[in-house]
């Protein structure tokens, strides 16, 4: 299972979001894996909160996903504004390098937001079974 995060900003400088990710491989004969893909934002500057609606997109390889008009409090604790599992092929040798871009706006402070990232899937391992050997003589 490979996995990992990255931050980003927001137009409003207090507000970070979040990009996190993780696959799952469907196996070889899928040859695909399930990306899962959760987007969240928190405020940086101390007591204060911010609230409102927040319509979310991301794009993972060429499949897109939005959550729109999601109401939501932005405060100092991290609040998720989008959570989707998608199926993404992979190479016939089992590789993948993954596009994800998450991006968005919302009518309050947080403003818009864009970000992206490549990102590498493990590779899918083939397989090889022998169900007959035989040895000829010369």
């Amino acid at each position: 299972m490979a996995s990992d995060l990255w931050y980003f900003g927001t137009s409003n400088g207090y507000i970070q979001g979040c990009v996190e990710w993780s696959s799952t491989s469907n196996g070889s004969v899928a040859n695909s894996s399930q990306v899962r893909v959760r987007v969240s934002f928190h405020r940086t500057n101390g007591d204060y909160g911010s609230h409102g609606t927040i319509s979310t997109g991301t794009q993972v390889d060429s499949q897109t996903y939005w959550d729109n008009n999601r109401s939501v409090y932005v405060g100092t604790g991290w609040v998720y504004t989008l959570d989707h599992t998608f199926t993404v092929p992979h190479n016939s040798d089992g590789s993948k390098n993954c596009y994800i871009r998450v991006c968005g706006s919302a009518n309050f402070s947080l403003g818009s937001f864009d970000t992206s990232r490549t990102v590498t899937l493990d590779k899918i391992p083939r397989y090889t079974s022998v169900s007959k050997f035989e040895v000829s003589e010369v």
